[in-house]
């Protein structure tokens, strides 16, 4: 843990909860903050929250050999959202917005959106009631 920097960390991105939880909570405290903002992973084509929200990615691929998508991060009053092709969306920091938000988003990519995956895996988490 030595050499852990949230700087060059892609691990907040990419690994699973069980293996960020001790490094994003020593991160988190020793900053006084609750969430932290991270780029340069890129997603599937959306501003993501992972780890319960406490971690925000927000590198939708803007390079054209990305995908050229525009987005970005806004955080208004307390309250987060995303702004993706100039619409304004609320952020779900937690799971059970997730499915919904990605089908807004998605709703908004030109045809097939990039996100497709995402909201297949999203769907298979959905627990029926």
């Amino acid at each position: 843990m030595e050499d852990f920097n949230p700087l060059w960390h892609r691990g907040l991105a990419t690994n699973d909860a069980a293996t960020e939880q001790a490094p994003l909570d020593a991160l988190l405290a020793f900053h006084g903050a609750t969430r932290i903002v991270v780029a340069h992973t890129t997603t599937q084509g959306a501003v993501m929250p992972r780890l319960d929200g406490r971690v925000i990615m927000v590198d939708v691929g803007l390079a054209a050999h990305y995908g050229g998508r525009l987005a970005l991060l806004l955080i208004e009053d307390g309250r987060y959202y995303a702004v993706h092709r100039g619409t304004r969306l609320r952020l779900p920091l937690r799971n059970d917005g997730r499915l919904a938000y990605l089908k807004q988003v998605a709703a908004l990519d030109p045809e097939p959106s990039a996100l497709l995956p995402a909201i297949r895996e999203a769907q298979l988490r959905v627990v029926p009631r």
